[in-house]
């Protein structure tokens, strides 16, 4: 059985369309059974005993109705999605062979990681934090907050609210493998805070993009956040360099950016 943590419905609902040619809400089932029953009579004649009986037909049937639930149709991908070829899906674990071939763009992935929310992916999830941060340093230290430093919180407080409701999140498969990284929704989560997404789990989607070893990568550009234009994307990509800070704010190669559909744990 899985928990999940994290479920996208719409991704589900595209994915399981395309293999099953649509979708279904309902599913009727009937069980039907039949067998026999005797009626018995008996007559005795000086001594003797003769039995007899009337066979009867007895029939029961039993009707219910399935409904369909986002996990239940995930569960459905997921069975139809092993039966792929291993060109078209990929389980990654910490006993893999050459990781970050097995991520290939475009390909349907589950990956065993350990997540983890880095600083940043805290403050796109949890602006309220950063005014929050901001409203007592005024209060309590005020001699602390210069202009630069006032300017800087602004900043932040400006990336996290165009951030919307996305969670930036890392998965490290094991030492010295590739990185992943992805956007969620809060509004998929499964959990009632960010901190209960942290953990051994399995991430399931598909592959975005992947960047080499010595190329490094902005959380801010991971695809749907909308923090980086695409100008900006591109020079980073030809150029190879990152043009978000260093730090947790960017994911050094070898890695990859997936497209999450869920995360649970098994």
């Amino acid at each position: 059985m899985r928990e999940f943590l994290y479920l996208n419905p719409e991704l589900v609902n595209q994915f399981l369309a395309q293999a099953e040619d649509g979708l279904y809400d309902e599913q009727s089932e009937r069980e039907k059974t039949t067998g026999d029953r005797k009626a018995g009579a008996s007559l005795g004649v000086s001594g003797a005993k003769a039995e007899g009986g009337i066979g009867r037909a007895q029939e029961s049937e039993l009707s219910r109705t399935r409904r369909q639930t986002p996990e239940s149709r995930f569960n459905r991908l997921a069975k139809l999605a092993a039966a792929l070829p291993e060109d078209e899906f990929s389980e990654i674990n910490p006993e893999s062979e050459n990781i970050y071939s097995l991520l290939e763009p475009g390909r349907l992935v589950a990956v065993d990681c350990y997540l983890d929310i880095p600083s940043i992916g805290r403050i796109f999830a949890e602006p309220g934090q950063v005014e929050g941060v901001f409203q007592m340093m005024k209060l309590f230290a005020p001699e602390q907050l210069d202009a630069e430093s006032e300017k800087m919180i602004e900043g932040i407080k400006a990336l996290s609210g165009g951030s919307g409701n996305a969670i930036v999140g890392t998965g490290e498969v094991d030492e010295g493998q590739p990185i992943v990284v992805f956007k969620l929704d809060k509004l998929n989560m499964r959990v009632s805070a960010v901190d209960d997404l942290e953990g051994e789990v399995t991430v399931f989607g598909t592959v975005a993009r992947r960047w080499p070893e010595g190329e490094s990568y902005p959380i801010l550009a991971v695809p749907g956040l909308g923090m980086l234009s695409r100008k900006e994307r591109r020079e980073m990509q030809k150029s190879g360099k990152p043009t978000a800070p260093e730090g947790d704010a960017v994911v050094p190669g070898p890695g990859a950016s997936i497209s999450v559909v869920a995360i649970y744990r098994s």
